[in-house]
This record gives C-alpha cells, sequence and structure tokens, in this order.
C-alpha cells in the first residue's frame, strides 16, 4: 500500500515533468527566434532525468547460516538466487530490476566488473563461476570487483536495488571496506541473525565503524520456524540486549529491535514451486502469517517510500517545474512588452532605413576585426590570470597537503615554517614567470595587428610575502609504558585473587593426589597383610607342600586317624612362624598410620574454601581477565591517540586557516598588480585609440537597425498569440502550485 502511494505520486510527477516540457516545446515552436527556451528546457530534462534515476538501495548483510539466499528470494518474491551460491559467495552482488536493461531484455543476466575496469556480460546460469570462490575460472576475490545480477522481480521496480554481500566469516579486507561503505550510502540496510545460533561474535563485531549508519540498519532475526514458539521472545530480547551492551558498538534501545522472521516460510507462500520438509500442505496465507514476514517488510517500505528522505525526493520536482514556468513567463512577458512598446509603426520604419543606411556605410568586417583585437588582449589577460590560478591552486595545495600531513606535535612548527618558506620561493617565481608570458603573449598576438604595439613589464620584488609563525602548545599526553602501567595497576587485584584461587587449587589437587596415593598404597598393604595371614595361616596347618619345604610340622597318632595330630618338634618352622609374627604386626601398624594420614588428608580437604573446583575454569578466567586487560589497554591507548589526534588536527585547522587568508590574498595581489600595471594601462588606450579611430558607432547602429526590424515584423495577431501564450502558461504555474499544495498536504 505504502508503495503503491509512492509509485502514483511518483507517476504523476513524470506526467507533471512531461506537460511542462511539452509546453516549451510548443512554445520554442512558434517563437524560435524570440524567445530562448531550449536552454530552459534541457535544464528541466536533465533534472528529471536525474530524480527518475535515483536508487532505493538495500544491503543485506548475514553469516552463512542466517539464511541470507532464502531472505533476498522471499523479498523478490520467488527462487531466483540459487541456494547453492550462496555459502561461499565472494563478491558484492547488485542485483537489479531486468528493464534497467532495457525492453528488448527478457532473460535474467549478469554483469562482471572486473578491478582492471573490465566489464563481462555472462549469462544467469553461470553466474557461480563469477562470485564463489569455488570457481575454477578465475580468482573471485583478488580479479573481481563487483557483479550487477538483473533479473524481473516486482519488489525492483521503482528503483529498488538489494545488496547481496559475503558472509560476514568469508570478508577480506576489500569487501569488509565495500560492504560497510556500500552500507553507509544507502537507504537502508539489513543484518541478519540466525535465531537458531543467536547473538555470534562476529555479527556484533561488524558493527564497529558504522555508528552514523545505525539507524538505517533494519536487524533481522531469520529461521523463526526453527525455535520452539515459547522461546522467540527470549530469543528476540536476548539477540536486542547483545546490540545494545557489547564492547563494540552499543546501539540505543529505540534502534536496537530485531525483526524475528521466517524467510523460507514466506517464500513458500508466495512461490509454490519450492519444495521444502514441512508446510507442503500449509495454505499459502496460514504460512505467511506464521513467517512475521509482511510486518516487517510494511516496516521497511514504510520507512523507504514514507520517510523524510523519501518526502525530500517527492518534492523537489515541485519547486523545479515552478520555476521552470517562471521563466517561461518571464520570457514571453518580456517579449510581450517589447511589442506592446511599437505603436508609431510609420515612425519605427523611418528610424529603421536611417539606421540601416548608417550600418551599410561602414566597414562591417573591419568593425569586427576592430572588436577581435579588443577581445584578443582581454582574453589574452583572463587566460593569463586563469593560468596563474591554475599554477597557483596546485602549488597551495601541496603547501596545504604536507601541513595535513604532519603527524606529530615535534615537528609541526619547524616543518610548517619550512614549508612556508618552499611556498615563499616558489610564489616568486611563478609571479615571475607569469608576468613574463603575459609580456610575450601580448607582444605575439597584438604585433600581427599593430606594428608599433611594444609591452615590457617588471616584476615587483616580493621578498618575505609571507611571515608566517607557528607556536604550539604541546599538551601532556601520557606515554605507552604509563598507560601499560595504569591498566596493569587496574587489573592488579583481580589477577592476585586468580592467582591465590589458583594456589589453592593446586594444593587441593596435591592433596587429592596424596590421599589417592595413600588409598592404594593401602590397599596394597591390606591385601600384602591378607596374603601374611594366609601363609600364616598356611603354615600352622600341615600340609604335603609345608612338609615338603619346612619338614613335618604335626604327625597322626595313629595311621587311621586322619584328625588327631601332635606337634612336630621343628626349629626352623618356629623360627619362621616368628618372623611372620613380626611382619604381620609391623604391617597392620603401618597400614594404621596410614589410615591416620588419609583421614588427616581428607580433613584438610574438607577445608578447602576455594571459589574454584577445576583448573580449567581458572585457565578461562585468566584468559577472560588477560583479553579484558588487553581490550581495555587498548582502549586506554585509543584515547589517548584520539586525543592527541584531536589536539594536532585542531592545531593544523588552525595554520590551514592561516594559511587560506594568506594564499587569497596572494591571489588578488597578483590580479590587482595586473589591474593596476601602468603599461597594460597604457596599451589598452593605444588599442582604444585604434579602435575608435576605425568606427564608434558600427555597433550601436547595428543594434539598433536589427531591433527596429524585429519590432516592424512584430504583428497585432504575433502580440495577441504571446498574450494568450503568458496567460496559459501562468494558469499552469497556479495549477502546479495547487497541486504542490495538495502534495504538501
Amino acid at each position: 500500500m505504502i508503495r503503491n502511494q509512492f509509485v502514483e505520486r511518483k507517476q504523476e510527477l513524470q506526467e507533471r515533468f512531461d506537460a511542462a516540457l511539452q509546453i516549451g516545446k510548443e512554445l520554442e515552436e512558434r517563437y524560435p527566434e524570440v524567445l530562448s527556451v531550449r536552454p530552459v528546457m534541457e535544464d528541466l530534462q536533465t533534472l528529471k532525468e536525474n530524480w527518475e534515476n535515483e536508487r532505493f538501495e538495500i544491503v543485506v548483510v548475514g553469516e552463512f547460516s542466517t539464511g541470507k539466499s532464502t531472505f533476498i528470494n522471499a523479498l523478490l518474491k520467488r527462487e531466483i538466487l540459487p541456494s547453492k551460491v550462496t555459502p561461499t559467495t565472494a563478491t558484492v552482488n547488485f542485483i537489479r530490476h531486468l528493464n534497467e536493461l532495457g525492453e528488448d531484455c527478457k532473460e535474467p543476466i549478469a554483469k562482471v566488473h572486473f578491478k582492471n575496469d573490465d566489464v563481462i556480460e555472462i549469462p544467469y546460469h553461470d553466474l557461480s563461476d563469477y562470485v564463489t570462490e569455488m570457481s575454477e575460472k578465475v580468482n573471485v576475490s583478488e580479479n573481481i570487483r563487483y557483479v550487477d545480477l538483473y533479473v524481473d522481480s516486482p519488489y525492483l521496480e521503482n528503483g529498488v536495488v538489494l545488496v547481496d554481500t559475503p558472509g560476514l566469516q568469508a570478508l577480506n579486507l576489500e569487501h569488509e571496506r565495500i560492504t560497510k561503505e556500500q552500507i553507509k550510502k544507502s537507504n537502508a540496510s539489513i543484518l541478519l541473525f540466525n535465531m537458531e545460533q543467536p547473538g555470534k561474535l562476529t555479527e556484533i563485531k561488524f558493527l564497529r565503524d558504522l555508528s552514523e549508519s545505525i539507524d538505517r540498519i533494519f536487524f533481522v532475526a531469520n529461521r523463526l520456524d526453527g525455535v520452539p514458539q515459547n522461546q522467540v521472545q527470549e530469543v528476540k530480547e536476548q539477540l536486542e540486549k547483545s546490540l545494545r551492551e557489547n564492547d563494540y558498538q552499543q546501539i540505543a534501545a529505540a534502534q536496537a529491535v530485531v525483526y524475528p522472521v521466517s524467510a523460507l516460510q514466506a517464500l513458500k507462500a508466495q512461490d509454490e514451486m519450492v519444495v521444502t520438509r514441512h508446510w507442503e500442505d500449509v495454505p499459502a496465507d496460514e504460512l505467511m502469517t506464521s513467517s512475521r514476514f509482511p510486518a516487517f517488510v510494511d516496516r521497511l517500505e514504510n520507512y523507504l517510500f514514507a520517510g523524510e528522505k523519501t518526502n525530500d525526493f517527492l518534492n523537489v520536482p515541485n519547486v523545479s517545474i515552478e520555476n521552470y514556468y517562471e521563466q517561461l513567463i518571464r520570457q514571453l512577458e518580456q517579449y510581450q512588452e517589447a511589442l506592446e512598446r511599437d505603436d508609431d509603426m510609420e515612425g519605427l520604419e523611418k528610424a529603421h532605413k536611417l539606421a540601416k543606411d548608417e550600418a551599410e556605410l561602414r566597414n562591417l568586417q573591419l568593425k569586427k576585426e576592430i572588436i577581435r583585437l579588443k577581445n584578443l588582449f582581454s582574453n589574452t589577460t583572463r587566460e593569463n590570470q586563469k593560468q596563474f590560478n591554475e599554477e597557483f591552486e596546485k602549488l597551495t595545495t601541496s603547501t596545504k597537503l604536507a601541513v595535513e600531513s604532519i603527524e606529530s606535535f615535534d615537528r609541526l612548527e619547524s616543518q610548517v615554517n619550512d614549508e612556508l618558506e618552499l611556498f615563499n620561493k616558489d610564489y616568486q617565481d611563478l609571479f615571475d614567470r607569469k608576468l613574463f608570458d603575459l609580456a610575450e603573449e601580448l607582444n605575439t598576438a597584438m604585433r600581427h595587428e599593430l606594428e608599433e604595439f611594444e609591452l615590457k613589464v617588471e616584476t615587483p620584488n616580493l621578498n618575505e610575502v609571507l611571515d608566517v609563525r607557528v607556536g604550539v602548545h604541546r599538551p601532556k599526553i601520557k606515554t605507552a609504558e604509563e598507560i601499560e602501567a595504569e591498566v596493569k595497576k587496574k587489573f592488579a587485584n583481580q589477577k592476585e585473587e586468580l592467582a591465590e584461587e589458583k594456589r589453592k587449587l593446586d594444593l587441593k589437587t596435591k592433596q587429592e593426589h596424596q590421599l589417592n596415593v595413600q588409598r592404594r598404597e593401602l590397599q596394597r598393604k591390606k591385601e600384602q597383610h591378607k596374603d601374611d595371614l594366609r601363609f600364616h595361616e598356611m603354615l600352622i596347618n600341615s600340609t604335603p607342600q609345608t612338609e615338603e619345604r619346612y619338614g613335618v610340622i604335626k604327625k597322626r597318632r595313629f595311621w587311621f586317624d586322619k584328625h588327631g595330630t601332635v606337634k612336630e618338634e621343628n626349629k626352623r618352622y618356629d623360627q619362621l612362624i616368628a618372623e611372620r609374627r613380626e611382619t604381620v604386626v609391623a604391617a597392620r601398624r603401618e597400614i594404621d598410620e596410614r589410615i591416620e594420614q588419609a583421614m588427616s588428608i581428607e580433613m584438610e580437604l574438607g577445608n578447602f574454601d576455594g571459589v574454584y573446583t577445576d583448573r580449567e575454569e581458572i585457565l578461562e578466567e585468566q584468559k577472560a581477565l588477560n583479553e579484558k586487560e588487553g581490550m581495555a589497554l587498548i582502549q586506554r591507548m585509543n584515547e589517548e591517540l584520539v586525543e592527541s589526534g584531536r589536539l594536532l588536527n585542531n592545531q593544523k585547522r588552525k595554520v590551514t586557516r592561516q594559511l587560506d587568508s594568506i594564499f587569497t590574498q596572494c591571489k588578488r595581489d597578483y590580479r590587482d598588480f595586473i589591474r593596476t600595471l601602468d603599461t597594460l594601462k597604457l596599451a589598452e588606450q593605444q588599442i582604444e585609440e585604434y579602435i575608435r579611430k576605425q568606427d564608434e558607432l558600427l555597433s550601436s547602429s547595428m543594434r539598433l537597425a536589427a531591433q527596429l526590424a524585429e519590432q516592424i515584423d512584430s504583428s497585432l495577431e504575433t502580440r495577441a498569440s504571446v498574450a494568450k501564450d503568458v496567460e496559459q502558461v501562468k494558469q499552469k504555474v497556479e495549477e502546479e502550485k495547487m497541486l504542490l499544495m495538495t502534495a504538501l498536504i
């Protein structure tokens, strides 16, 4: 609806342009000899063409995962950009309407602009060979500046141009510069987020250096369909908070508004040929409503076609057309007044005959030569001044550029004065040379006409034309070492606290390791103790194995009695039993000691009061703290650098203003010197005397005769026609004023 209103107003203005030009054409055909309509018409035609060629550029920026290709296709209302191109797009692409190439063009095409200024035209299906990093034909990033893609889409009518940029991860320095420059001069820009992966650091960082364009950037969160409905608002608020609160570009709340949309749903609703995994049976209007796409498009078009900038664009022709009609009326009225003064036709005819006879008595050709002679003198002088001014501008520009290039306070004063000394010398040389050239040029030109013409010019002494000294007050600026010490001091306590936490955690880790060692050793000792006990038990119970190794320990009372045994004396066995008993006791004592040590370590671990439980957490905290300290250091360095640059620029601007004043006076001195030069005045008098001797009245007689002839040829019918045309154009002006008032209302 908003765009339709804009189109209607633009069409109305185009018709008013055409009507105005048609009236001018008719007047030119009726009065070709007396009205100068053509220049006025050409000015209006030029304004019309410039006005009609106005473009509404919309830049689309986003990472690979944001669905940028699908989003652009949704704006275009059908699948025009193939999605396979987008993941590796390496150029800036301007998507324009096909009718910009003329009515004969029916198929989409692309124009590739190379960095060496070559331009080639390619079919649309070959586009991927010139816009992707995977191209085998050309190194896209190194050789191609941008691509114009011409397609047929109603969205691109009325001068709308979509600017498709590489994904943020793929931006090289040149593409980032082009993309940001395009954003700064575009009518609107769209930064796409992925609602499934919101608020990446690269997306926020990209907003640096774009503070002046923030009010023209729309933040859109795509892939709404991939987020549960009950989480949409939460993701939206999270993104808006990231825009307001970050370390790169804090955006005011009124501008940090995120529009959640589903470009895929919107595209599917508008182009039934699009195949998706979902929504095949969902009605188009329901799908479009779910996408939230229309609300965003309405907001964007309201900004483009109903904003203050667009209103200014639509109001420009009103004043121009009105001024155009006023100029036509002024010429008609002047001609009308001339006609109305010519009442005495008989007297006019007599006067015309006398003027004509007088003019014919004189030698017209000679008079033209005399006039040319006079003009030759003045033109030569003006051309000399023009050449002087052009060379003088180069000289002053060089001096000011040298001042502008000074990068430190230490060199400002001395270098400015050095530049002024060089300028003073060059200015004296230029002054002398151009005066000598003037004399030579005048002598060469005039001696062809006047044999005795002789011009000599003495140059003045211009020593110390400039006497400028710059006094610089250098403020106290902190050194890099002082700033670094200041920042380190700011973060010292936090680093010390983190170091203390690390010491606590290291101690805890060491204690846990000791506890594990104690427990493993305790377990090993217990197992060994059990083995000793089993061995001891084995020794007590006589078996064939123990008898074979240690001798008989017990024997049966009777051969048939398996249980009744008596102990056999065996000193080796007794000694072994005693040794084993001591070993078991010692092992038991060591086990008790280790249990006591483990309990002590466990008590110490129970008293751990550290904040962190994982060394990785501390390392991450240290890394974050170091990054924060680094950012703070960079910020302070930048602040100090900006302040130093500001003070230096202020001083250089002051010097430049002084220089501008002096340079203006120097240029004026040369002009005044020529005007007051006695030799030039004498030469002019010599030419004037020669001209007066030839004829003083020829020009006035001829002009009078021409005016009288024109008046005689005028008729009452012509006067009436002119009066009618005046009233017609006046009426048209009144109509234009009424249309202007209506448009403003």
